[in-house]
């Protein structure tokens, strides 16, 4: 392919990942959460072993993130439990905390 042809096919690459939509909600592992106006709110991805899990979420900041120097909020927990169930709502509230959104 032309150099064109290849930078083009990789934009698109680039925005089914980036950019929202109705379809898509799980990206290469990681769950992506929108607002009502399809904006990208958080992502945040999940893991566990035998008695272990593991929240890492993203709260990207669009107001001041360029793509060379990205900017947000990063906030990963590490639980000695096995239910997960709580793991990414304690993670919210965790972000909420630095983000001001009591």
């Amino acid at each position: 392919q032309s150099k064109p042809e290849e930078k083009e096919k990789e934009r698109k690459q680039r925005d089914c990942f980036a950019r929202p939509n109705d379809e898509l909600t799980y990206g290469l592992g990681w769950n992506l959460v929108h607002d009502e106006s399809k904006q990208l709110r958080y992502v945040y991805h999940t893991g566990g072993a035998v008695g272990a899990i593991s929240c890492l979420l993203i709260v990207p900041d669009e107001t001041r993130c360029a793509p060379e120097s990205p900017s947000g909020l990063v906030v990963a927990v590490l639980c000695n439990s096995q239910d997960a169930a709580e793991i990414v709502k304690l993670s919210l509230n965790i972000s909420k905390i630095f983000l001001d959104e009591n």
